[in-house]
């Protein structure tokens, strides 16, 4: 019966049967526990065919590659502490970083040091590092296999016998199976072995088939010692071989030999060469473990260097029982050469007496290179001939055979060799570059050409070995036509200012210091229109300790004045502007100067009504018609009545030039007929037009407010019957008319005082005693008011006239001629009067008829203790100002406001303890701060 089961009625039904016998004969099967099969099952067919079901599927063979997993054996390697790499004084001793980064041995930095540069002995960074072994036991086990004790043998019968063995080789080196001979293993090759099973087999049962395998394999036991990075005893599977037993012992060290492993069985040796397996001259070598072995990894025998164009310079160790080796083979040793060509051998020999001669060798088979010897691969010629370049704005750029390619025209055939590809920018077509290399002096020089004449046909030039080509695109062209441009301009302009020295003035010995700042263009920051401040130093004594004061003012330099610098510089010959790098990239630095400053040359501004008017670049003798095409095409507002072109006809033998204008009158199809030269300048005039090139803003108490465009000539007027009139709530008395003109006149006015303040002060501190003299706070507080001048931006440029349509009718003179930008605001009607200055309570008072000047203060609260009663002005509300103090008070009746009048009361200003005349300074800067109105008469 079932272990643990009764015979209950689920048992006899027949799905109870089935799971009654599946249990009971499974447990049969594996043999748990001795479970029996019931005696009522034996006599249950449906339990006996289930049986025979279980017994063919047991007895079906078994995927041996799921039988054993992949096993890894892990030792964890030891290495010795690394070094420190050595240290030299020569940057290029050693070269780049190399990418094996172990630590230099004793013989590599011997001979690093010796030869100037890194190396490294070959093969050690794949032999010299120790790591984990990966056995895989799954899968089929080769025939050549040999077998052990421990092994494990699979022997499945299949047919009239069917049965599944599972047995190990024993202590005899049997192989023992239930009714079969027992079969020598030990030792043999698998492939034999199992050839004899299935000749016994045979023997034994007919009809029946077999099938051998190996289930898990042996251990063995193996000991690596030597130069190794952890020598010991080592345990691994059969399937191991010597290169597995290296790994775990941690490598072979740098002192240790790759060219002698030695395997010892019993008292045989096995000479393993790993060079062998590195060079693919053997890959399949390697010895199989066994039982007891031992490997012996000796020290490294006689080595030589090799370094140079060959494909593996490294130190390289003779074979064992060599002592030298040829010039040839070590250069096959190392991989070959690097490239084919042609090379000089040199050989860095060790004499007798220990001294180190360098000789030169040839690669003959009888031309030795022994122990310790460095052979160097250089090569000896380095010359292209017969080939050419071409770089820049090309669709196949590159190296062309001269062969193929004499001339340009055959080097560029068609205006699609310069096409640019999606994207990529448009190939210059008025001038390019050959540059060549002069094979006599070897210099270069550059010869200017014009693309697109030679695909045309016409001035075509011969080419030579190592000619570069080079086609510009138009950022290319613009930068060098500008390079060439400022230079030019620079040099013509230039004017050479001897810095000031200190000179004493006066009794004080005060100096004027102005602030050194860059040039710009080649001139002095004063003389380049920039103000210069200058600082005012009591003594000279002082003056060492201006510089270092904080708080002066300084100029500071921008990028657009470091580049006229350096295009004055160059001008000069003192430096040489660096090219940008993303210009001219296909070029080295020395030929993009060259390319730089001889194209420079063939330079011609077209300006006026063109589209994109500058400088440009052009072949001697191309036409207008193309630098016009280059520039965009002329303008819609072209004049074609009259353009001029002006040209310098240089005599060089006598020294001279002579400028040339003519004036053409010529239509778009006849600009073919000019040919310009370098220097030239044409300049197309627009046609006149009494259109004014601008408008003018009209806003406030219009009807229709807005920008008006103007004629030249056009009059206020005008523009206010286009606008529509004013509005029923215009107060035309009160209007702003704005002008920038008169903002720039003004702002002028101010750099005037500033610059006048300063001088009188300057005079002043020369005249000054030692008890009045100038403190430096002092003198710093007026020069802040200066800088503050010079800062302002004016009034904004008003203008007080008359708006009133029906008074300008009356008075012609008094409408104005429009410019482009004037600016007219016409506000409503005011009603309220603005007190302002020293006054009690400044405010806005409302507008009464009848009022004077004085009523308005006195609601204003009356003046302050330090009014000065003298100087009271009135401000209008068309901007002009009227002065109402100055004589006796009942003057003020006598005034006559307007609504949207200023009444200003200043403050009485004390003068300065120094001198009369800062107060003088103090007053004229302040009344300037307080109105516009009083800058816009100084103006005027």
């Amino acid at each position: 019966m079932l272990p643990g089961r009764g015979n209950g009625p689920v048992f006899r039904t027949p799905l109870g049967r089935l799971a009654a016998s599946i249990v009971a004969l499974s447990l049969a099967l594996a043999g748990n526990g001795g479970a029996q099969v019931p005696q009522t099952l034996q006599n249950d067919p449906f339990a006996q065919e289930v049986l025979r079901a279980l017994q063919q599927r047991a007895a079906q063979p078994l995927d041996t590659t799921q039988l054993q997993p992949s096993t890894e054996i892990r030792t964890p390697p030891v290495y010795p502490p690394e070094p420190a790499l050595p240290q030299t004084t020569n940057p290029n001793a050693f070269g780049p970083a190399p990418a094996d980064l172990r630590p230099l041995s004793g013989l590599e930095r011997v001979l690093s040091e010796r030869i100037g540069q890194t190396v490294r002995q070959f093969g050690y960074e794949v032999f010299g590092r120790g790591g984990s072994v990966v056995i895989r036991q799954s899968g089929a086990i080769q025939d050549n296999y040999i077998l052990g004790q421990g092994d494990e043998i699979i022997v499945t019968l299949r047919g009239q016998q069917s049965a599944v063995y599972r047995t190990r080789v024993d202590r005899d080196g049997r192989v023992v199976l239930q009714g079969l001979p027992p079969v020598s293993a030990a030792g043999r090759r698998f492939g034999d072995f199992r050839a004899d099973i299935e000749d016994s087999v045979r023997r034994a049962y007919a009809g029946t088939d077999v099938f051998v395998s190996i289930g898990e394999v042996r251990q063995v036991a193996v000991r690596v010692v030597g130069e190794v990075n952890a020598p010991g005893l080592y345990s691994l599977t059969a399937l191991s071989t010597a290169l597995d037993a290296l790994s775990l012992a941690g490598g072979i060290k740098n002192s240790g030999s790759l060219r002698n492993v030695q395997v010892v069985r019993g008292n045989q040796a096995t000479r393993l060469d790993l060079y062998s397996l590195l060079t693919s001259q053997n890959a399949n070598t390697d010895v199989s473990l066994a039982e007891g072995d031992r490997i012996v990894v000796p020290l490294e025998g006689p080595a030589i260097t090799i370094v140079g164009q060959v494909k593996r310079p490294a130190i390289y160790e003779l074979d064992a029982g060599q002592v030298r080796i040829s010039v040839a083979d070590l250069v096959a040793l190392a991989g070959g050469l690097e490239i084919r060509g042609a090379y000089r051998y040199s050989l860095l020999r060790t004499r007798p007496d220990g001294r180190r001669e360098f000789v030169d060798v040839t690669p003959s088979p009888d031309v030795f290179v022994q122990d310790g010897e460095v052979l160097f691969v250089n090569p000896a010629v380095d010359v292209s001939l017969a080939q050419l370049r071409l770089l820049g704005n090309v669709k196949l750029p590159g190296l062309y055979a001269l062969s193929d390619t004499p001339t340009l025209k055959a080097l560029l055939k068609s205006v699609e060799t310069l096409s640019p590809g999606p994207g990529g920018p448009l190939p210059y077509m008025l001038l390019a570059a050959v540059v060549r290399l002069d094979s006599a002096t070897l210099q270069r020089s550059v010869i200017p050409f014009s693309p697109v004449e030679v695909i045309s046909g016409r001035n075509d030039i011969p080419l030579q070995s190592n000619d570069a080509v080079y086609v510009l695109n138009y950022r290319e062209m613009r930068y060098v036509a500008r390079v060439a441009a400022s230079l030019q301009e620079s040099s013509a302009r230039r004017v050479v200012e001897e810095s000031p020295t200190s000179t004493p003035m006066g009794a004080s010995g005060a100096t004027p210091v102005a602030p050194s700042g860059p040039t710009t263009g080649g001139q002095s920051a004063a003389s380049a229109g920039t103000p210069v401040l200058p600082v005012l130093i009591p003594n000279a004594a002082a003056a060492a300790q201006a510089a270092s004061r904080p708080g002066q003012p300084q100029l500071q330099q921008t990028q657009q004045q470091q580049q006229q610098q350096n295009l004055a510089n160059a001008a000069n010959g003192q430096a040489t502007m660096p090219v940008p790098a993303d210009l001219f990239s296909p070029l080295s630095e020395d030929e993009k100067q060259l390319v730089v400053t001889q194209l420079g040359n063939f330079y011609v501004s077209v300006l006026g009504a063109v589209n994109n008017p500058g400088p440009y670049l052009v072949a001697p003798g191309t036409t207008l018609d193309r630098v016009v095409q280059a520039a965009g095409g002329v303008t819609p507002r072209v004049d074609l009545n009259a353009f001029e072109v002006t040209s310098a006809d240089i005599d060089n033998g006598a020294g001279s030039a002579r400028t040339i204008r003519q004036v053409y009158k010529l239509g778009l199809n006849q600009f073919s007929q000019v040919a310009l030269r370098p220097y030239d300048r044409v300049r197309f005039n627009e046609v006149y037009s009494d259109r004014d090139d601008g408008e003018v803003s009209v806003f406030g108490e219009i009807r229709y407010p807005g920008n008006y465009e103007i004629l030249r000539g056009e009059r206020l007027s005008s523009v206010l019957t286009r606008a529509g009139g004013l509005t029923d709530a215009a107060y035309p008395y009160g209007a702003i008319f704005l002008r920038r003109s008169v903002a720039a006149q003004e702002r002028q006015v101010l750099q005037h005082q500033a610059d006048e303040i300063e001088s009188q002060l300057v005079s002043l501190v020369g005249t000054l005693n030692s008890r009045e003299q100038v403190s430096e706070p002092e003198a710093q507080y007026v020069l802040r008011l200066t800088d503050r001048l010079r800062q302002s931006e004016g009034p904004g440029g008003r203008i007080a006239l008359q708006i009133d349509p029906a008074r300008l009718a009356a008075n012609p003179e008094l409408d104005v001629v429009l410019e482009p930008g004037d600016r007219l605001f016409i506000p409503r009607r005011p009603t309220s009067v603005i007190v302002a200055g020293e006054v009690m309570a400044p405010s806005g008072i409302q507008y009464r008829t009848g009022l004077a000047v004085k009523d308005y203060i006195a609601l204003a609260g009356g003046t302050t203790q330090i009014a000065d009663d003298n100087h009271i002005f009135v401000i209008q509300p068309d901007g002009s100002a009227v002065r109402i103090g100055g004589g006796s008070f009942w003057r003020y009746d006598q005034t006559q406001l307007a609504p949207g009048s200023v009444i200003v009361v200043p403050r009485s200003l004390r003068p300065f303890n120094w001198n009369t005349f800062l107060q003088n300074v103090v007053q004229i800067t302040s009344q300037l701060a307080i109105t516009a109105a009083s800058i816009s008469v100084i103006s005027r």
